[in-house]
C-alpha cells in the first residue's frame, strides 16, 4: 500500500529543493525572487526551514551507515563553530561554508568537491 502523505511530502521537498537551486542561481535577493515567482516571503522561508529540518532528519537516519569513500566521520555532537563556518573536506579538496548554509548548497558544494576528486 502506498503511503500518500510520504510521497507527498517527498515530492513537496523536491519541489522546495528546486526552488532553493533556482534561487541560489537566480542571483536575486530573497525579496526579489519572491516576487518573481509570486509568493511571501514568509513562505520561501518555511519552506527552506522544512527542507533544512528533512535533511537533518534524513542524516540523522544515515547516521550509522559507513561514509561513502573519500569521506571522513565527523563529530555532530560537538558545540556549533565559533566562527560561524563549516569545514567540508572530501579528499585533498577543502572549503569553508557558512554555518547556515541551506542543504541545497550544501550538496551542491560535496557534488562539486566529489568532482574535484
Amino acid at each position: 500500500m502506498v503511503d500518500t502523505r510520504r510521497v507527498a511530502k517527498e515530492y513537496r521537498l523536491q519541489e522546495w529543493a528546486q526552488m532553493a537551486q533556482e534561487k541560489a542561481e537566480s542571483g536575486l535577493t530573497v525579496r526579489e525572487y519572491c516576487r518573481r515567482i509570486g509568493i511571501k516571503e514568509n513562505t520561501y522561508h518555511h519552506r527552506m526551514k522544512r527542507l533544512r529540518l528533512a535533511a537533518v532528519a534524513a542524516a540523522q537516519s544515515d547516521a550509522f551507515a559507513p561514509p561513502p569513500s573519500g569521506w571522513a566521520l565527523c563529530d555532530t555532537q560537538s558545540a556549533a563553530p565559533s566562527s560561524g563556518e563549516i569545514s567540508i573536506g572530501i579528499g585533498k579538496a577543502k572549503v569553508q561554508v557558512p554555518a547556515n548554509a541551506d542543504a541545497v548548497q550544501l550538496a551542491n558544494i560535496c557534488r562539486m568537491l566529489v568532482g574535484l576528486c
